[in-house]
């Protein structure tokens, strides 16, 4: 399996490419309940190992619960509408929750904000409430639209507790 994941890592380049340098997990997970990588459909379920995205998990909040804190694991979300019905609590220090982004940023460059930037997005379905709860220390967010109920919604929600935080090329719309 360890080739496996390094031939992931080199076909998508470095991003599927961008992906965070990491000793941890990498999860990866689907925007539906089936989708596309490179031109061939699978089911993604949360009874997969998510471990690479040929098997994705279902949901964000899902591949939370199975990173383990402070060793480095990054959850991706393939391109797509991630939708959601509950908050998701970001519980698990450590780790990095990050969308794929649509060009290659250079280190220390900024580009405009906007869909070309970003692939992912979360949406929710709430009538009222918040996409990400964060509760613990050292979590990264990153190259996602987030796109939380009109009414009265937020897309984070970070707990006095819970230090550095953080979020870069994100949108909240």
């Amino acid at each position: 399996q360890r080739s496996l994941d390094m031939s992931l890592i080199t076909r998508y380049g470095g991003f599927w490419g961008m992906l965070p340098e990491t000793s941890g997990r990498v999860f990866w997970v689907a925007p539906s309940a089936t989708y596309t990588v490179e031109g061939r459909s699978y089911p993604s379920s949360d009874n997969n190992d998510g471990l690479s995205p040929e098997r994705a998990l279902r949901t964000v909040d899902y591949a939370v619960g199975l990173t383990t804190a402070n060793v480095g694991d990054v959850i991706v979300l393939l391109p797509g509408s991630h939708s959601i019905t509950a908050t998701i609590a970001v519980d698990v220090a450590g780790i990095t929750i990050v969308g794929i982004p649509g060009d290659a940023p250079l280190p220390g460059n900024r580009s405009n904000s906007g869909s070309v930037r970003r692939r992912s997005s979360i949406t929710s379905t709430q009538t009222a409430g918040i996409i990400f709860t964060v509760s613990v220390d050292d979590i990264e967010i990153a190259y996602l639209d987030l796109q939380p109920p009109a009414a009265g919604g937020r897309g984070i929600s970070v707990n006095t507790a819970a230090d550095r935080l953080f979020v870069h090329d994100c949108s909240i719309i």
